[in-house]
């Protein structure tokens, strides 16, 4: 049964444009709304769940990726009193087809599916359909998720935020911080994960 309310619905033909897909207009975007508590929909098998963490390893919150017959989901959730300002998200059947530079650095602004969010969200959710593509059971897709981030009024208490610490930035901070679906590097030397998800099987589909 699908969920009663997916904040964003979107053709992954054109979601999917520039990541190793053609025919697809080069970029969307796709609207947000915070809903927190909505449950995901009873997927086939199991839920990936990554944590979203910011360049220092910091975790503020998580990126869960599940599967029906229809369509792939994302649900990215932020822990308090952090809020999503944007997102940027590519997937593709291989490395090479999320954007990047001839170094291997990825290209945010390449990213094909993208989100804005006024106000601030602490919850997201995307849905791309499955129909346009010949994807298959256990087959392996690369996602790369990032988040642009601030700190909700009343934020953090520590003295700041220090690559490789766990503390928070200071109270009222309005800083932007970027936030990654954590997993690997890639190939280049600039800030940027992926992630891995294999395709669940549905057992020919649900009623």
């Amino acid at each position: 049964m699908r969920r009663a309310n997916i904040v964003a619905v979107v053709t992954a033909a054109a979601a999917l444009a520039g990541s190793g897909c053609s025919g697809s207009p080069d970029s969307i975007q796709a609207p947000g709304a915070q809903s927190a508590g909505i449950p995901l929909y009873d997927p086939c098998g199991e839920t990936l769940v990554v944590p979203l963490v910011l360049d220092s390893g910091y975790q503020v919150g998580t990126v869960a990726v599940s599967n029906d017959f229809e369509s792939l989901d994302l649900v990215v959730e932020t822990n308090q009193p952090w809020e999503i300002l944007s997102t940027q998200l590519a997937v593709s059947m291989s490395l090479d087809g999320i954007p990047q530079t001839p170094a291997g650095n990825p290209i945010l602004a390449k990213f094909p599916v993208r989100s804005r969010h006024a106000p601030a969200v602490s919850y997201y959710a995307v849905s791309l359909s499955m129909e346009d593509f010949d994807w298959s059971a256990g087959e392996e897709l690369f996602l790369s998720l990032h988040a642009d981030l601030r700190l909700a009024e009343g934020g953090g208490e520590s003295p700041g935020l220090r690559r490789g610490s766990r503390s928070l930035p200071p109270e009222g901070a309005r800083t932007r911080y970027g936030a990654w679906g954590d997993g690997l590097e890639f190939p280049g030397n600039g800030r940027g994960l992926y992630f891995n998800y294999a395709l669940q099987d549905c057992d020919g589909g649900k009623e």
